[in-house]
């Protein structure tokens, strides 16, 4: 009896989307009846979910070597096919994308000329803070010129 109501407490939390709590109650009874099928499939499928594709995995195979044969648990193994080549196609496309970036390489298939338009309006020749030097030293030797003018001018006057 304590079996079949950690079952149906674990659906219930699974289908109110409490997927933490559904694990620690599936993994709870788990450990009591480790050929459970219900409890095998719901485990694998909350792997699934979560995306912890190695422990959904294990669910599986496990499910299978204690003989569930559901059609849950072939939905489990085909979604486990699906999800480890999207992953395998993700990791695919950030390698090549990395080693683009690192090597310089522009992902614009047409020759680059996006790239080569972002590259000339993003990185400016000289760095900010030399163009901010320049024109305070410039300033400076304005003020500089008009002071030595104004010093100039105040001594060549008579004094009255």
């Amino acid at each position: 009896l304590y079996i079949d109501l950690q079952n149906n407490l674990t659906a219930a939390l699974m289908e109110n989307k409490e997927f933490s709590k559904a694990e620690e109650t599936a993994t709870r009874l788990i450990k009591l009846d480790p050929s459970n099928n219900k409890c095998l499939e719901r485990l694998s499928r909350i792997y699934l979910l979560g995306n912890r594709l190695p422990q959904a995995e294990k669910m599986i195979q496990r499910a299978e070597a204690a003989g569930v044969s559901s059609e849950k648990i072939e939905r489990c193994t085909k979604a486990l096919k699906v999800l480890k080549l999207k992953e395998a196609a993700r990791k695919q496309k950030f390698a090549q994308g990395f080693k683009n970036m690192s090597l310089g390489y522009s992902s614009d298939k047409k020759g680059t000329k996006a790239s080569k338009e972002l590259k000339a309006n993003s990185i400016p020749k000289t760095p900010s803070w030399q163009d901010d030097a320049k024109f305070y030293s410039a300033a400076v030797g304005v003020v500089l010129v008009a002071a030595l003018a104004y010093a100039t001018y105040t001594l060549a006057m008579p004094s009255n």
